[in-house]
Parts: C-alpha cells; structure tokens; sequence
C-alpha cells in the first residue's frame, strides 16, 4: 500500500451551473441495461473476476484515449489486485427479519469464526467500515449458508463508503435516485434499523428487476421501489403503516415466491458487486431474469411502484405540503474507469461492448450533464435541513469536482459539508473542500469520489 500516492485526474472541461436537460438516463447506447452480453463462465474461473496487470496493458485505444483527454494517471491502475468485499446484514428482532428468513426461525449472530468456516478462507474486519470484511477476490460466497439464509452480501467496500457518507437514521425517509443494482439499498436498510422509509429509483427495468429481487431476499419492508428516469422523479416519500402485516398485498413476504430463492441480474455498476457467484446481480453477466407479474403487483405498478413493502402504504406523506426527503443519494451513472471489477469483467468478455456503451463520443458528451441534472433534481426533493451524497467510480474531475461545483453555484441553499463517518478511511481529499477520494492503490478497493451536501434551512 502506497499512503503517499496522489492521482491526476485534472480536466478542461466541466459543466456550467445551467445545463440542458438530457432527454433520457443514459444505461446503454441501444436502450438496454448496461451489461454485456450473458457469457457462461469457463470451468475454474473465478467469480468475481480478478484484476491483473494485463488488464491495463490490454486497454483500448478509446479508453486510453479518454484517460489522457481527463489526465486520469496510469498509476490508478498499477495494482496486483483488490480483495473482495462482503457486508454481514446486521439482524434484527424485527417483521423485517423475520420476512427474510420466515416465520417461526431464528438465526444466531454471524461471529468472525463461523464466518471464516463458512467460507472457507481467512478474512479480515475492515476496521473502518464496521460490518464489512476483506477476503481474497477469488473467493466464492453463494455457497455458503450465511449467503443462502441472507447474512451476508457482496458489496465493494466503496460503495459502502457512500452509505458510510449518507449515515441514514432510524426514522428517515432516504431516497436512493440510481439504486439498481441494490447492494446500497441493502446497507443502507441495515443502518435503519427497520424504520423511516426507503425509496429507490432507477430508469431500467432489468436492473431495477435484480434490486427487487434482493429487496425481497433481504425483507426489506420498508422499501419502495419505482421505475422511473431520475432527472424527473417527482414523489414524495411514502406513507408509514402503523403496524405492517404481512398478509398486506404488495409485502415482502407475499413476493418472496416470485424471486425463485435466487438473486438475479446483469452487473452491479460502481463498486456493486454483480457477476456470478454471491454479487449483487447474478446470471452470468446476462440481464435480469424477469420475475412472474401477478396481479397484485401489476396493480402497485400501475399507482407508480415497482415494489411497495408492506410497511408502506400507498399514498405519499406529501398531504398538505412537500415535505421532501431527509437524505439523498445520488450514485451517479459514470464512465466507470475507476471500477477495478468492472473493467476486469469486461476485459474478460471483450472491450467493445465497454467501448460502445461507455466511451460512444455523443454519450460522453452529455454525461455530465446527465449528472447534474440528477444532482440538481435530487437535490430539490431534498427537505431543507437535510443531507444529499454525490458518487461516482470515476477518476475524473469533470464528472465528479465539476458537477458539484455546478450545483454549488446554481443552488445557493447547497454547501459541502464535511464527511465525519469516513474520518479513519483511507482515501485523500478531492479538489473541492469536504470531498473524497479513494483509489485502488491507497484504499485497496474500487475507485470513489464522494461528496456530502447540507441544504440550508
């Protein structure tokens, strides 16, 4: 580990404060979810797919390309590799819980022992990041118990930094504007300790598909889950049962039966694990399984829900004025050059698909703006008192730095505020105050820029 390292990841180019709005949320160039096409993995490889030194030899020229255009240093990508990341779900004596794991069982707390004899290999708390645990990256976690009776997920260690940065509350109503694949989702559910309320948005439906289905694994009854571009999303938080019954239609237990026992969907972007065995979306790389629509679900869809818990109802807490939302988070769509996994997948399916959906010249054009406008609109259904976090996988300035400093200057409510969750993480300061950075070489985990919004009162 090299604590002294700094990248380069200056740019010419940055948003101005008013920006057109993109017509559409850019996943794919060709108007599917981002994921390569479903390749069966070849006997003994390894799941997750681990980094080498070959696969920044082995960049394209497109992508090289971009990285000298955005002054991202070569540096950020001379790793052996990065370990892998699982969170131990924290288990509650609550309805949700019991959901996930059915009525009438118990589970015992997962020890640091029984941990390690499930999977077969030694692991290491990640003293920064309570719940977390580093294990090597060729480790396979869907089959061990823990996995199966959901204990535990994969989960990169930055992305739960971003849910460190929101610090989400028993009681809040957080929404999560770019949610799928949905390991987020479960963090931050775990630090809400089953109260307040979580919605989570997302503009394509195969990837919103596998966050449902972890939603369901998870039991996490205090979701919901709506399909919907983010730049436009316009609800309020939902309204808070008294007492959640699980008979409810639309609740978590009722839709457990669809999921079929397994966790579905194309790749986790950012630091979401996603690919083969115990990410977030599995099936081999493919796109999401769709799960069977019944009738009471179709209903919750045509009201504007793709999942609605059962501790939820269906009308908004909107009644007699907007409210807003207590914390916001917007992880937003990226060129991904900073998702070490990311691009190992791709350097094992082959380059083109990356090259076509990510580094198109019209998208990256608008990307930016794409960014801002789903700062700027998260930020606008963000109560006044309350908190919103920006991330990205990106080492670039112009999708990071510039964007909030964008919202800065177009919402004078907006101030960075400093991230004293993530005190002890090891990662470097961003070049606007508050900000933060983490990079391979220094935070042995994927690539992350984050920064944590106050509006003002």
């Amino acid at each position: 580990m090299h604590a002294t390292y700094t990248s380069h990841t200056t740019s010419a180019t940055s948003p101005s404060a008013r920006l057109p709005r993109v017509n559409k949320q850019w996943h794919a160039m060709d108007g599917t979810s981002d994921e390569p096409p479903a390749r069966p993995p070849a006997e003994g490889d390894a799941a997750p797919f681990v980094w080498s030194d070959a696969v920044a030899k082995a960049f394209p020229a497109a992508f090289v390309a971009f990285l000298q255009a955005n002054a991202i240093h070569p540096d950020n990508y001379a790793i052996e590799d990065v370990p892998r990341y699982v969170r131990v779900k924290i288990m509650k004596n609550d309805p949700s819980d019991e959901l996930a794991r059915g009525p009438g069982t118990s589970i015992e707390p997962l020890g640091h022992a029984e941990l390690e004899r499930q999977l077969g290999t030694s692991i290491e708390p990640v003293d920064w990041l309570p719940g977390y645990h580093r294990l090597p990256s060729h480790v396979k976690i869907a089959g061990c118990d823990a996995y199966r009776s959901g204990q535990l997920y994969g989960i990169d260690v930055s992305s739960g930094a971003a849910v460190a940065a929101l610090d989400a509350q028993p009681g809040d109503d957080v929404l999560d504007l770019c949610c799928a694949p949905g390991a987020k989702l479960c963090a931050i559910a775990d630090g809400m300790d089953g109260r307040g309320t979580l919605t989570g948005v997302d503009v394509s439906e195969e990837r919103l598909a596998a966050c449902r289905t972890l939603c369901l694994k998870y039991g996490l009854a205090h979701a919901r889950l709506v399909l919907c571009d983010g730049q436009q999303f316009d609800e309020m938080p939902p309204r808070r049962k008294e007492a959640p019954e699980a008979e409810e239609e639309g609740c978590v237990a009722e839709s457990r039966e669809e999921s079929g026992g397994e966790e579905s969907g194309g790749e986790g972007g950012g630091g979401e694990e996603g690919v083969g065995d115990g990410g977030v979306g599995e099936a081999g790389g493919g796109g999401a399984a769709k799960a069977p629509r019944t009738r009471k679900r179709r209903r919750h869809e045509r009201q504007g829900a793709f999942l609605l818990g059962s501790a939820l109802g269906e009308s908004s807490d909107a009644a007699g004025g907007r409210r807003g939302y207590d914390r916001v988070i917007v992880d937003a769509e990226c060129t991904h050059d900073g998702s070490i996994k990311h691009l190992a997948k791709f350097a094992h399916w082959g380059w083109e698909t990356f090259e076509r959906r990510f580094l198109e010249p019209s998208r990256l054009a608008s990307l930016a703006e794409l960014q801002l406008a789903l700062l700027r609109n998260g930020f606008r259904l963000l109560r006044p008192g309350g908190t919103l976090v920006y991330s990205t996988c990106s080492f670039a300035r112009a999708q990071n730095e510039d964007v909030v400093a964008a919202l800065l200057a177009a919402e004078p409510t907006a101030a960075l505020v400093p991230v004293e969750s993530l005190a002890g993480a090891p990662c470097r300061p961003g070049a606007l105050p508050h900000t933060l950075r983490f990079e391979p070489r220094l935070s042995q985990s994927s690539g992350l820029f984050v920064a944590r919004v106050h509006k003002k009162v």
